[in-house]
């Protein structure tokens, strides 16, 4: 049976702006593709960001190039070799993964051999403002909580000032920072026994990814995840003596196959395991939310800051993230 594909584009602006060391956003672009073979439908989307070489107009171009293909019936197992890691393979993965669910009467979740997802603690995000606006948001979100996860981008001006008072009025918070791999080595030096003192638990690629090398022979004071640096499955063994954890994203991965490789063989060498998603709707979010219930650090921002996600949406409840409603998505 052949399958009818739609492919849309969309353009969501954000209720505020977004600020991190890439720069800063007011809205988002995606691609959406949908797959119906007979009375079943499957959906994807992804967010194409451009520190990942990716862009809109890359996706549409990958996705008409296999679209033939794919509305012959194209497998999961037959787009990990037709496109490389990135952004359409993301969304057609997750779009087939949605199809063969619907088709088989089974959540995603479970043709994963994933455990039943269950609603997890939101990690909290304080923006990138200044210290003393950013301690006062800290207090504010972190009050309802006994110790939570707590997300800081560091885009490079005023961040340790920051988290000195994030960390001054929350102190029960668990901080996770994100140079997004801005830092030079005197950064790193200066920054890590600050952070030591003042509640990080954990900090985000420190360096650009062929940087690495100068985690050899500097202290690590506070655990390290690696996050443009782990790029699929096959990555993580290079990862092991510099890095305590890795951050997976789907957009990364190239969907949630290659994602379930990773999260795998991360489990194998040990690693603690961070499930990380950009700003996006809620359709690009639904597959790492079933993912993350896996993680150590799940670092999902449910898209309440998205204006005209359409719905159904994904939840949230007493700061816990729910699993997607099966009309969304799995």
């Amino acid at each position: 049976m052949t399958r009818q594909i739609n492919i849309t584009t969309h353009c969501w602006p954000l209720t505020q702006p977004f600020r991190s060391a890439y720069g800063r956003i007011t809205q988002v672009e995606s691609v959406r593709i949908e797959l119906t073979e007979g009375p079943h439908r499957g959906r994807g989307e992804c967010r194409p960001f451009h520190a990942y070489g990716q862009d809109v107009t890359r996706v549409l171009s990958e996705m008409g190039a296999v679209t033939e293909k794919l509305a012959e019936g194209m497998t999961r197992a037959a787009l990990q070799e037709a496109l490389p890691p990135g952004s359409a393979r993301n969304a057609i993965d997750c779009a087939l993964w949605d199809l063969g669910a619907k088709q088989a009467g089974e959540p995603v979740w479970r043709l994963a051999g994933l455990s039943a997802p269950r609603p997890f603690p939101q990690m909290l995000f304080v923006p990138a403002i200044d210290p003393t606006g950013a301690g006062e948001i800290a207090a504010e979100v972190a009050a309802p909580f006994a110790a939570p996860l707590m997300k800081v981008k560091m885009p490079g001006d005023n961040d340790l000032e920051r988290i000195v008072e994030i960390h001054r009025r929350a102190p029960h918070a668990r901080i996770v920072v994100d140079p997004n791999g801005s830092w030079t080595e005197q950064d790193y030096l200066n920054a890590m026994p600050v952070l030591a003192r003042n509640g990080v638990v954990l900090v985000e690629q420190p360096f650009a990814p062929e940087e690495d090398q100068r985690l050899d022979h500097l202290p690590h004071p506070v655990p390290l995840c690696a996050d443009e640096s782990c790029r699929d499955a096959a990555s993580l063994d290079g990862l092991r003596n510099r890095y305590k954890c890795i951050s997976i994203k789907l957009e990364k991965a190239g969907g949630l196959t290659e994602a379930l490789a990773v999260l795998r063989r991360a489990r194998e060498l040990r690693f603690g395991v961070m499930v990380s998603c950009m700003i996006s709707p809620s359709l690009a979010l639904a597959p790492a939310i079933i993912l993350a219930g896996e993680a150590d650090y799940p670092d999902i921002s449910v898209p309440g800051g998205i204006e005209g996600d359409p719905q159904p949406t994904l939840e949230t409840r007493d700061g816990l993230c729910l699993p997607p409603a099966p009309e969304l998505w799995g």
